[in-house]
């Protein structure tokens, strides 16, 4: 038997390894990219979201968000459901609304804005961040979400400005309390912040908050 015969016949492909039309194969490849697009977005669409206020829905749509990312379809149910959690993406993946979305539809759900500008507010959430900037950004990503004029307060605090004017907003009470690590901490050593009635804690960009030298804090 000639051995450049068996070669051939082994390297031969079969039938079923033959395309016989390259165009099938880009329309099958599109086909599956397709389904599993369709399957990542009934995951991710609002629909699929109970917990989510049509009125939520809406805002959201009109400020051209249609599904939510994939940060914030991973850990959705985790703070919905009040669970400790680590999480960590890139920077624009929309970590900030990754939290901010479902806690304010818990506490919404729960009852704790009463939506008048005269009821006592209670202090439900803390976020630390290690900028100013991103204390800023927290802080409109959660006004973004009210329904309604005084809904819930937040309050921004950081240093370079006088705190009085912090510390009477406090007094007067705040939902969201958002700020930087050096100003946080004025406060809790102030005896500024009740905690009696926190929900949650959040501690965004903690890595940089480590690298800023507030590991022992």
């Amino acid at each position: 038997m000639d051995v450049n015969d068996v070669f051939q016949r082994n390297v031969k492909p079969s039938e079923s390894d033959v395309v016989t039309n390259p165009q099938d194969l880009m329309v099958g490849l599109k086909k599956e990219k397709e389904e599993e697009k369709k399957e990542l977005s009934k995951e991710e669409d609002f629909d699929s979201y109970e917990e989510i206020t049509e009125e939520t829905k809406k805002s959201l749509r009109d400020n051209g968000i249609v599904s939510l990312f994939p940060i914030q379809s991973s850990t959705f149910r985790h703070i919905y459901d009040n669970k400790d959690m680590i999480a960590r993406d890139l920077t624009g993946s929309g970590k900030t609304l990754a939290f901010c979305l479902p806690l304010v539809e818990r506490y919404r759900k729960l009852g704790y804005f009463k939506a008048t500008k005269s009821y006592t507010r209670n202090l439900y959430t803390v976020i630390m961040t290690p900028t100013r900037e991103l204390a800023l950004q927290v802080s409109n990503e959660l006004k973004k979400l009210m329904h309604r004029e005084h809904e819930f307060k937040v309050l921004t605090v950081y240093g370079g400005v006088p705190i009085e004017h912090q510390e009477k907003e406090l007094k007067y009470g705040v939902e969201f309390f958002v700020g930087t690590c050096g100003r946080v901490l004025d406060h809790i050593s102030r005896g500024n912040i009740d905690f009696s009635n926190i929900k949650a804690v959040i501690l965004d960009e903690a890595d940089q908050m480590l690298n800023m030298g507030f590991e022992e804090d």
